[in-house]
């Protein structure tokens, strides 16, 4: 991994318990500065094994976008399992960094395997912190390789691609999320 971006946590490692304590513990520290959204849907990795598609980046207003579907929900039962459409969108994008281990191209098609966030803190002429730009480290996997996506950003937005859809399905009952803990406030 590069210089700007370290990974907190290796899920092979001998200390993924402590070190998934110590990230946890990190993020109820910076907390306040971080963006409700993204912990809701990133803390947890609510898109796990979700297929990511339609990326663009943005040069002009430094954004970046994304479409995932989402694979995160079942009927009311929990016996069938649904895909939600989710656009993600990243405002004021700086330090993009993709990254893999062979060189090679993304490729058609990319999974969400998880991801790590976080606030670059920063203090001002009188010692005062403040966070103006959330970070985040995304791990894909390509046809054949993982791939990680990071940047700093300074907002975000995640919105179902069928809002009235979605919000009419899930007031009824009729489709829940896989892992009700993820999206709890």
């Amino acid at each position: 991994m590069n210089k700007f971006f370290k990974r907190r946590v290796d899920v092979g490692s001998d200390s993924y318990a402590s070190d998934m304590q110590s990230y946890f513990d990190y993020i109820k520290s910076i907390k306040n500065y971080l963006e409700p959204v993204l912990i809701k849907y990133f803390l947890y990795d609510f898109f796990h094994d979700s297929t990511v598609c339609n990326e663009s980046f943005n040069y002009f207003d430094s954004s970046f976008s994304m479409t995932i579907n989402c694979v995160s929900f079942t009927d009311s039962h929990g016996e069938n399992s649904f895909n939600v459409d989710f656009n993600i969108q990243f405002f004021g994008v700086k330090k993009f960094i993709f990254e893999n281990s062979t060189n090679s191209t993304l490729g058609s098609t990319r999974t969400f395997l998880c991801s790590e966030i976080g606030a670059v803190i920063e203090e001002d002429e009188d010692g005062d912190e403040y966070g103006e730009n959330q970070f985040i480290i995304m791990e894909l996997m390509g046809e054949d390789d993982v791939y990680y996506l990071s940047f700093t950003f300074s907002s975000l937005t995640v919105q179902p691609v069928e809002p009235l859809t979605f919000k009419m399905l899930t007031e009824m009952n009729l489709i829940k999320p896989t892992y009700p803990e993820c999206l709890s406030d």
